[in-house]
């Protein structure tokens, strides 16, 4: 009975193909539903880009974004600023935002009044797939919901999952976790199959413990 419950908790990734095909029918979105939204505009490619919000333009002046800082610590300290700005900052970063907001409609008004057939066709078809990737986006979310609501496995772990998980529990957090992974993974690939075998009976053994199976 608890080799059988370990398996089915080991193996939780295998779950009922034609279970999640009923469910992504009734929400209607394929398997590969685009989360990321809409691609970039290609039908008319000198329309004038959307003014960001007041907050990202703050955060792109405010934040540290360059290469080799963490970005969750810089969007931290950004967030930060943000909250102990002065409101009468804030207003002004927001009047500024809808006159640009304003110059920008002006500017796409005056180039959409001068499309040639074919580039306005382009546009017309490029905003229906860009509204069927937004309605895909939100039906995956609520897919998502639901199958949290009927209580989704976690994906089974691997080997590797194991072990970058305790390495990752012993990262100080200089540098880039990019190239501490893989870092990890280059050790990984260079210990024995013995010391591999060694680690894999103490994740096991950890595993059974943390879901209190008596064997």
């Amino acid at each position: 009975m608890a080799v059988n419950s370990l398996c089915r908790l080991t193996q939780s990734s295998q779950l009922n193909r034609s279970f999640f095909s009923c469910l992504r029918s009734k929400f209607h979105i394929s398997a590969t539903a685009n989360k990321r939204g809409n691609p970039p505009s290609t039908a008319i490619p000198d329309l004038p880009k959307r003014p960001a919000t007041p907050y990202i333009q703050f955060s792109a002046r405010e934040g540290n974004w360059q290469k080799g800082v963490q970005v969750s610590k810089t969007a931290k300290e950004v967030s930060e600023k943000w909250k102990q700005l002065d409101p009468a900052e804030k207003e002004k970063l927001t009047e500024e935002y809808h006159e640009q907001l304003k110059r920008w409609k002006e500017e796409c008004d005056e180039r959409m009044a001068h499309l040639t057939p074919e580039e306005h066709q382009r546009y017309l078809e490029e905003k229906s797939g860009e509204r069927e990737a937004k309605k895909e986006a939100r039906n995956a979310r609520s897919l998502k919901a639901e199958l949290k609501k009927l209580g989704k496995p976690l994906r089974g772990r691997n080997e590797i999952t194991f072990y970058l998980s305790d390495r990752m529990a012993e990262w100080d957090h200089t540098g880039q976790v990019t190239n501490y992974v893989k870092l990890c993974l280059d050790h990984w690939r260079e210990m024995k199959d013995s010391e591999k075998k060694v680690l894999e009976y103490h994740w096991l053994s950890k595993l059974i413990l943390q879901c209190n199976i008596q064997l």
